[in-house]
């Protein structure tokens, strides 16, 4: 119970040479309903960055299994496609199929029909992004373009879970999950969230106020 104890309280530490703690050592899995709410309180801005960071990391692993998708060999340069109509879509079924490709469970749905559930989940993100065009504040209802993202960052989870190394071969433990937001991420969040409640009831109390 005593080593347990211990090897709990050393989660995802290094320990240098002098037995000092070192840095914490983060996973590169992140909760989907982090992305969730990124997404949202930055008005799907953070959609472009989640995509753009997930393809320079799969980028740098090796080439079993990734195949010879164009998004993998231009990460930046598929990421700026992202942001253009239709084409949008193409990349981000590649990239939907890609993560079925990986995905450890080799007997999984997602796995055995990547590029069906790619395209199935581009054309999801697609459909919701139109969501935009409606009238205020219906148009709003876009922001739930994200959750198609949140199934993909599972699969990332998923294949991140099984292949990460571990942080101390002698006791095998992993990385640790960063539960919380960074500083940053919290200004983001306290600012949409502000803004966000003016664009829901702008439009209600502005005619108000002018009468």
């Amino acid at each position: 119970m005593a080593g347990t104890k211990k090897s709990r309280q050393q989660w995802a530490k290094r320990l240098s040479k002098d037995n000092q703690p070192a840095e914490t050592i983060y996973s590169r899995r992140q909760p989907a309903w982090h992305l969730v709410v990124l997404s949202v309180f930055t008005f799907g801005v953070y959609n472009y960055y989640w995509f753009y960071k997930n393809l320079i990391v799969l980028h740098e692993l090796p080439p079993d299994g990734k195949g010879e998708h164009f998004c993998i060999k231009h990460p930046a340069f598929s990421t700026f496609l992202f942001f253009l109509p239709i084409v949008d879509m193409i990349i981000a079924m590649q990239f939907f199929a890609l993560i079925g490709a990986i995905a450890p469970n080799k007997q999984s749905l997602f796995h055995n029909h990547a590029t069906t559930c790619g395209f199935l989940l581009a054309l999801a993100f697609g459909a919701l992004v139109l969501l935009g065009l409606l009238p205020e504040p219906y148009h709003l209802f876009y922001l739930a373009s994200c959750l198609p993202l949140a199934l993909a960052q599972r699969g990332l989870n998923k294949y991140w879970q099984a292949n990460e190394k571990a942080v101390d071969p002698r006791t095998g433990e992993i990385p640790l999950v960063r539960a919380a937001f960074n500083p940053l991420e919290l200004v983001v969040i306290f600012l949409g969230a502000a803004f966000l409640g003016l664009c829901v009831v702008g439009p209600s109390v502005l005619p108000a106020v002018h009468h």
